[in-house]
C-alpha cells in the first residue's frame, strides 16, 4: 500500500484523466514503459547473465577446478615416493697398514598394506562432489538473485508509470478545479487541494524513481553490469506460467538435488573419506627395497630387503575418530536439509497459489469493476452532481486494487524464482487429464 501523502496524491491525479486517456485503459494498462536505450534486460539475458558472471559463480568455478585438480593429483602408483640411502665408511686392515672405502647403497619404495591410494583418491572424489555441489548452489543462487533484481526493477518501473501518468492527470485536474472556482461552482480551496495533489504526485514520482535507483543497483550487481551502465529491463511482469505443479514430485526432486542437501550428503561423504585416509596412513606399509655396496677390499655384494612393521597400534586413531563423528553429524543433518526443503517447497507451493488468486482477485473483482464505476463518478464530479471527496474516496478504491495487483503480480513472479531455485529448473506439472 502507498504511504498515505502519495496515495492521496494519486487518488485525486488518477481521477481528473480526461475521457481519452481512460478510453485507452486495457487490461494491459501495466504493461513496461517503451525502451529508452541502455542494455535490455529480458527474462533469458537476465538468467544467462547471472548464470555466467553472477556473485559467487566465479569462485564456485575455481574451487570445482582445483577440486578436480587435486584429484589428478592423486593418480599416483606410489603413496610414498622411493627412498635413497648411502653409508659410506673407511675400512682398516684390509691388509697389513692397508685401507679401503666401503660403499653401500639402497633404494627403498614402501607399499600400503591399508589401501592409502584407493582412500586418497576416494577423499579426492568427495571433495570434487562437495564443490560441485557448492557451484551448483552458486548458480542458483545467482539466478535467483539476478530474477528478483528484474522483478523489482520492473515493479519500480510500472509503479513509475502509473504515478507519472498521475502526475499528468494531477496538473489537469488542478486546471479544471481552478475553472470552477473562478466560475463560482467550486470554493478556493478545492483548488488549494488541487495544488496540493500536485506536489504529492510529484513526490510520489521521486519516490518511485528511488525505487528504480536502489532495483537497478541491484540488478547491475546481479548481472555482473558496470555500475553506471544503463539498462532497459522489459517484460511483462503479470505474464506467467500458471499450469499447476505437482507438489509432490517437486518437493521430491528438491530433496534429492537442491544443492544444499547435496552440501550435507557430499560434506559427510568427505568427513567419511576422510576418515579413510587418515585410518590408511597409520596402517602399516611394507618396504621392499634392493642394495649394493662396494667393500674397501674391492668386493661387491647386491642383495634384497624386505620391511615390515608390526602392526600393533595405528597412530592416527585420534583423528581417524574424530572425522568419522563428523560424518556421523553430517548424515543426521542431512535429514534436517531435507525436512527444511519440504518445508521451504511447500511454502513456495502457497505462495505461489495464493499469489495468484490474490492477483487474479484484484484485476477481476476490483480494478476492472472499480475503473467502470469511477468513469461514471467521473462524469457526475465534471457535471456537478459530486463533491470532490466523493471521487477522492471511490478513486482511493481503485488505486489501492491498483496497486496491489502490481504487487502481487511481483509476488507471484518471486514465488515462482524460489520454487525454481529449490528444484534447479522447470517445475513438475500435473498431467491433465
Amino acid at each position: 500500500m502507498l504511504p498515505k501523502r502519495f496515495s492521496f496524491g494519486l487518488v485525486l491525479a488518477l481521477a481528473a484523466s480526461s475521457q481519452a486517456a481512460r478510453a485507452q485503459h486495457t487490461e494491459h494498462e501495466h504493461e513496461h514503459n517503451p525502451p529508452t536505450g541502455g542494455v535490455t534486460l529480458d527474462v533469458a539475458t537476465v538468467r544467462h547473465r547471472a548464470e555466467a558472471a553472477g556473485p559467487g559463480v566465479l569462485p564456485a568455478r575455481v574451487a570445482g577446478a582445483e577440486a578436480s585438480r587435486t584429484r589428478s593429483a592423486v593418480n599416483l602408483p606410489f603413496s610414498h615416493p622411493p627412498r635413497l640411502e648411502v653409508d659410506v665408511g673407511r675400512r682398516t686392515n684390509i691388509t697389513p697398514g692397508g685401507t679401503g672405502i666401503d660403499v653401500t647403497a639402497r633404494v627403498w619404495q614402501e607399499f600400503s598394506l591399508g589401501g592409502l591410494g584407493s582412500a586418497r583418491a576416494g577423499y579426492a572424489d568427495a571433495l570434487k562432489d562437495r564443490a560441485k555441489a557448492n557451484a551448483e548452489l552458486a548458480r542458483r543462487d545467482a539466478i535467483a538473485r539476478a530474477m528478483n533484481a528484474w522483478v523489482e526493477s520492473r515493479y519500480g518501473r510500472e509503479v513509475l508509470l502509473l504515478r507519472k501518468q498521475s502526475a499528468g492527470a494531477a496538473e489537469e485536474m488542478l486546471r479544471i478545479a481552478e475553472v470552477r472556482v473562478r466560475a463560482g461552482t467550486a470554493s478556493p480551496s478545492e483548488a488549494a487541494l488541487a495544488r496540493s495533489v500536485v506536489g504529492s504526485t510529484h513526490a510520489a514520482v521521486l519516490a518511485a524513481e528511488g525505487m528504480i535507483i536502489v532495483a537497478d543497483g541491484d540488478l547491475r550487481y546481479a548481472t555482473a553490469l558496470p555500475p553506471d551502465e544503463r539498462l532497459n529491463p522489459v517484460g511483462d511482469l503479470a505474464q506467467t506460467d500458471d499450469r499447476p505443479i505437482d507438489e509432490e514430485a517437486t518437493v521430491a526432486l528438491a530433496q534429492r538435488n537442491h544443492p544444499t542437501a547435496l552440501i550435507a550428503r557430499t560434506q559427510a561423504n568427505a568427513s567419511e573419506r576422510g576418515a579413510e585416509v587418515a585410518t590408511a596412513s597409520g596402517r602399516p606399509f611394507v618396504g621392499l627395497g634392493l642394495s649394493y655396496t662396494h667393500e674397501g677390499t674391492g668386493e661387491r655384494v647386491v642383495g634384497g630387503m624386505v620391511s615390515i612393521p608390526l602392526p600393533f597400534v595405528n597412530p592416527n586413531v585420534l583423528e581417524a575418530s574424530v572425522l568419522r563423528g563428523e560424518a556421523a553429524v553430517g548424515r543426521a543433518q542431512v535429514v534436517d536439509v531435507q525436512a527444511g526443503v519440504a518445508r521451504e517447497v511447500r511454502q513456495a507451493v502457497h505462495e505461489r497459489y495464493h499469489a495468484r488468486q490474490v492477483r487474479e482477485e484484484l484485476w477481476n473483482g476490483a480494478v476492472l469493476p472499480g475503473r467502470e464505476a469511477m468513469r461514471e463518478i467521473m462524469k457526475r464530479y465534471e457535471a456537478g452532481a459530486v463533491d470532490l471527496t466523493t471521487a477522492l474516496a471511490s478513486r482511493r478504491e481503485v488505486l489501492i486494487a491498483e496497486e496491489g495487483f502490481l504487487a502481487a503480480a511481483a509476488d507471484v513472479q518471486r514465488a515462482d524464482i524460489r520454487l525454481e531455485h529449490a528444484v534447479g529448473g522447470p517445475l513438475p506439472r500435473k498431467m491433465s487429464r
